[in-house]
């Protein structure tokens, strides 16, 4: 019982850093080393990045609007933001890879589309994955949070929407998250990304032997503060 009690610090240890914010953008720095915000005049200040579609430049990057990029590679990860959309016809959020787009959901005027992207093929080739989300909420904040784990991506919009899907393209390597929209002006507050190292739960079931190994390991710990 006494190995328990010195243990107990060191488990509660990992488990409170199994998954850590190790990027946050709270939209107080006009720039940041991984923010790319492209294809508008993106006005970034008080915690919100706010941005109108330019007719033009939209015209100008083939039918692309506004959009920012944050340059944190990922593998298994939760992603988590709110935006406000104001005249927006869609809501873009896209994990990319290296080869190009990996995962992404569109949220539109009609509902939500998930779609991944296999990894043997172009760009452009997508595989539809549900189409049964929500559609944009004009003038209202809505929170979003993208947790991805080897081939499975969990979608929860607002509070009333949570999707789980799977494909085989979903776990590859990603080298960048990018939310953008088009039409109308989006606000975006909140981005966060959590990188998954290690959970107590994806630990295998201890034994006699696992455990006095690591009550072995803990106490040359101690013995060398």
């Amino acid at each position: 019982m006494k190995q328990f009690f010195l243990l107990a610090p060191l488990l509660a240890l990992i488990s409170a850093h199994a998954i850590a914010a190790d990027f946050k953008d709270d939209f107080t720095q006009p720039k940041l080393d991984q923010r790319r915000a492209m294809r508008g005049d993106w006005r970034i200040a008080d915690g919100i990045a706010r941005c109108t579609q330019d007719d033009a430049l939209y015209k100008k990057y083939k039918d692309h609007g506004p959009i920012i990029f944050y340059d944190v590679p990922t593998q298994d990860s939760t992603v988590r933001f709110a935006y406000k959309p104001q005249g927006c016809k869609t809501l873009v959020f896209t994990l990319n890879g290296e080869k190009g787009h990996v995962f992404r959901f569109i949220t539109s005027e009609k509902n939500t589309a998930i779609r991944s992207f296999p990894a043997d093929g172009t760009e452009h080739t997508s595989k539809p994955l549900a189409q049964d989300g929500p559609k944009l909420v004009q003038g209202e904040w809505t929170e979003v949070t993208i947790e991805v784990r080897g081939p499975k991506a969990t979608v929860k919009i607002g509070k009333d929407y949570t999707k789980t899907v799977e494909d085989p393209a979903i776990a590859q390597a990603k080298t960048n998250i990018s939310v953008g929209f088009s039409f109308g002006t989006l606000e975006v507050k909140g981005f966060a990304v959590m990188r998954r190292t290690l959970e107590i739960s994806d630990c295998s079931p201890p034994t006699s032997r696992s455990m006095e190994c690591c009550f072995a390991s803990y106490r040359l710990a101690i013995q060398r503060l």
